[in-house]
């Protein structure tokens, strides 16, 4: 979720009217609008408490006038002069109107409707939480989604990438393009190795000597027009047959 604030540091809002000049509302090492401001006892200027935090660990001396040692405590009054502030959302780029005070920030934030939020089902997508239920309903990949051809069930992204190519009833195209219909994948196989005319097949005789190759529609042609010579092949394998016969028989 967006919170308006980044991980080490203070707010990272836009004011609506300028800052009191008498008052630090924006932190001295981050820039920021102060969040848990606290007041240097050195110089009195204000730091976010994680600011200064950071800062005693890296150095012991103040940040600001470099008075070492260097200390400092939280300051509530100037906590709530922060809050009082009036600020925009920090969606207003992407189309909000919000403006009030910071204090209400965080309330408005976890229902702005221009705020980027994660997808509930993990898939990876930030989206605009207005855009949340389109989302889930026709972008995420997780979503539920079932097969049109045998209405197996699945995530979008598992139906796609793994059920369809595997799904017996998925329409394809014969690979020889023989019609423009397509063929379910169950049936395709059957198609090619009984019934699709281009596919290249032997002759019934290839077994007996004939080497003639050619599409399943023109075999017909091809066995009207070598009888004689499919006849003759087939005499002859005969006869080589038997004269194997006849010597194994010798021996």
């Amino acid at each position: 979720m967006n919170d308006g604030v980044i991980k080490d540091g203070g707010y990272d809002v836009k004011l609506v009217n300028e800052a009191p000049a008498e008052v630090d509302v924006f932190c001295v090492v981050c820039t920021l609008v102060l969040r848990d401001p606290v007041q240097l006892q050195c110089c009195t200027r204000h730091l976010c408490d994680s600011c200064y935090q950071k800062c005693a660990k890296e150095a012991s001396s103040c940040p600001v006038c470099g008075t070492v040692p260097t200390q400092a405590f939280p300051d509530g009054a100037w906590a709530r002069i922060v809050k009082n502030l009036k600020v925009y959302c920090i969606n207003k780029q992407r189309g909000c109107y919000w403006e009030n005070e910071l204090r209400l920030l965080q309330d408005h934030v976890d229902v702005c409707s221009c705020d980027m939020i994660a997808c509930p089902r993990n898939c990876g997508f930030s989206m605009e939480r207005r855009n949340k239920e389109f989302h889930l309903s026709s972008i995420c990949r997780l979503r539920p989604f079932k097969c049109e051809h045998c209405s197996a069930g699945g995530t979008y992204e598992a139906i796609m990438q793994v059920h369809f190519k595997e799904c017996a009833e998925y329409p394809l195209d014969c690979p020889n393009n023989c019609t423009t219909d397509t063929i379910k994948r169950k049936n395709l196989k059957a198609h090619i190795l009984e019934t699709c005319p281009l596919e290249m097949v032997k002759c019934q005789f290839s077994e007996v000597g004939c080497s003639f190759i050619c599409q399943r529609k023109d075999m017909a042609k091809h066995l009207d027009d070598c009888m004689q010579q499919h006849l003759m092949m087939t005499m002859e394998t005969v006869r080589h047959l038997k004269l194997r016969v006849q010597s194994l028989e010798e021996k």
